[in-house]
């Protein structure tokens, strides 16, 4: 993810890329991303492949502070990765019609 801090309230797209061993788009057999909000809950996030090896999906934040989140797919080989992002509450509201 380009940026990591969000407000909440905000939709959160997670996005995975898959490359095969020669670096060319690659579509794994299964795909999986779980999250854990700051007070220990957690769930599942369903990803849709928008292209060959883009998976993507939408979380909405509805907790301040340090989320984490897990990736499990596998095809040629299983693979896990995680981190995490921030988020704030908003101190500034949004102007007016916007």
């Amino acid at each position: 993810m380009a940026v990591d801090e969000f407000d909440v309230g905000e939709e959160v797209e997670l996005r995975a890329d898959f490359t095969d061993a020669e670096d060319q788009p690659a579509s794994p057999s299964d795909v999986g991303v779980s999250y854990r909000r700051p007070d220990g809950t957690g769930d599942t996030v369903e990803l849709a492949e928008e292209e060959t090896g883009i998976w993507t999906g939408l979380v909405t934040v509805d907790q301040a502070g340090r989320w984490w989140w897990r990736l499990e797919f596998s095809g040629e080989r299983t693979v896990v990765a995680q981190s995490s992002f921030f988020v704030r509450v908003r101190r500034v509201p949004e102007p007016e019609g916007s």
